[in-house]
């Protein structure tokens, strides 16, 4: 248990600069450039899940991901729908995010003089993390991507139009239906109502 306890220690009292290390060789692995908010949120979430990660290792029953990499991994699925981006860019971070994080407990483990089996079972624990990660990423962008698709065609089905500073107007085609009707009051007439307009041409 000694050897798990220096290592769980030296995690959870240097998860930062672990984390920044993380963030900046896969950017580097990867020639990417991203926002700085995007960066340091990244660091962020690392940070907790280094921290949860050392504490996982003295506690048997701490099993699955810590809170912050849930959610994270939900934005990612998120940011990507919104900007119409592709699952497959996401994803293609993961490999090399594990081959960092490999790498980096591995040369902690040699400086902490574990055994290859200790260092076998972190390196299996930190991969499983990494598991649930993409598999919530995967499942959080099916969930939106399905919802997305339903309601491009509500959108579309009654765009706002201005023809003048303070008039716009709202072509209704077809029939309204249930969905289309809540879509019109909880999404279109606060629209219109932001836009502060004088008057509105509904449009059957």
């Amino acid at each position: 248990m000694a050897p798990f306890l220096n290592f769980s220690t030296y995690i959870h009292e240097n998860a930062e600069p672990l984390a920044v290390e993380v963030v900046e060789s896969v950017l580097n692995r990867m020639q990417l450039d991203i926002p700085n908010w995007e960066k340091e949120q990244a660091i962020a979430m690392y940070i907790e899940l280094l921290k949860f990660f050392g504490e996982s290792l003295m506690e048997e029953e701490k099993n699955g991901a810590p809170k912050a990499l849930i959610e994270w991994s939900k934005k990612n699925a998120e940011m990507q729908i919104s900007s119409k981006g592709e699952i497959s860019e996401i994803v293609v971070r993961y490999p090399p995010t594990r081959d960092i994080f490999n790498e980096i407990l591995t040369r902690i483990s040699v400086e902490l003089d574990l055994s290859v089996k200790e260092n076998a079972y972190i390196l299996k624990r930190i991969n499983n993390m990494l598991d649930i990660s993409l598999n919530e990423t995967f499942f959080s962008f099916k969930c939106l991507s399905d919802k997305y698709n339903e309601d491009e065609p509500l959108k579309l089905s009654a765009p706002i139009v201005p023809i003048k500073d303070d008039i716009v107007i709202l072509p209704l085609i077809g029939y309204i239906d249930k969905n289309r009707a809540e879509h019109l009051m909880d999404n279109v007439v606060p629209r219109i109502a932001d836009m502060e307009v004088k008057h509105v041409i509904a449009d059957f």
